[in-house]
Formats: C-alpha cells, structure tokens, sequence
C-alpha cells in the first residue's frame, strides 16, 4: 500500500514537472494582446521593383559542385555553391546559356587548388579573384563583379 501512494506522489509530481516545461519553455508564447501586435508592413514587392528600377545587380547561382582537390587522391573533396553578382538580368541570361562552360571552368580552378589553398582565407580570396576574371574572359569583360561561397565544405 505504502509503494502505490508513493508511485502516485511520484506520477503526480512528474506530470506537474512536464506540465512545467511544456508551458514554460516549449509551448509558443500566446502574444495576442493588443500591445504586442507587429505593426502592419507593406509588402516587399514595390521595394524591390524600384531597387531593380535603379540598376541593382543580380546574382547567379551554381550550385552543388563537387571536387576532389589536387594532391588528395580522391581521399577529399570540396563541396561548394556559389552566387555570381553581375550588372543584370542580361548578363544572368548569358551565364545560363553558358551554364555547362561556367560549371566546368569552375571545377578546373577549384579542382586545381591543394587542401592548403582551400583552407586558408587569403588563398580563397585570389580564388574568387581568379574566378571572375576567368569568368569574365568567357562571357565579357567586366561582367561578374563579385564572387561569393555560399556553401563551402571541405571534407
């Protein structure tokens, strides 16, 4: 008799503690008071139309290349995607056309480069730098104006 009552102080006293936790930390906060109310927020649209307007650039993406660098014997690879900033929506429809020549230069320069290269910020930095003016030579002079990794393993 003594074990059932101390089993049902124990249950009662763990149904309190998660009744505790799911309300305090893993339930979302019910904000529905008039004071906690977002301001109401013009969509994004117009923004970004009258910033396109004004010669925004553009970004193009190559995604997912895979690459076993130089020296590793296939034992490493890189896996990397990257964003081409260009001057428009012309220059974005050039590298699509071109999107087999983009995707092989790429993997020629970064399949090219040792785990050392690729580890050290200088040395990606002369990369990108490589990658436009390559880049660049492919399509038209001055074309990609920036280079960003936006994914970047090296395994």
């Amino acid at each position: 008799m003594k074990t059932i009552a101390i089993f049902l102080v124990v249950a009662v006293l763990m149904a309190g503690a998660a009744f505790v936790v799911v309300s305090k930390f893993l339930a979302p906060e019910n904000t529905t008071t008039p004071q906690a109310k977002p301001p109401a927020v013009k969509p994004d649209k117009p923004k970004v139309e009258k910033e396109k307007e004004k010669g925004q650039r553009e970004i193009f993406m190559v995604e997912e290349l895979l690459v076993n660098p130089t020296g590793t014997s296939g034992t490493r690879f890189l896996s990397v995607s990257l964003g081409l900033e260009v001057a428009n929506h012309e220059v974005v429809e050039q590298l699509e056309k071109r999107k087999l020549q983009v995707r092989d230069l790429l993997i020629t320069i970064l399949s090219s480069r040792t785990v050392d290269e690729l580890t050290t910020a200088s040395a990606r930095e002369r990369m990108r730098q490589e990658i436009s003016d390559r880049l660049n030579q492919l399509i038209a002079p001055d074309k990609v104006s920036a280079v960003y990794f936006v994914d970047y393993v090296l395994q």
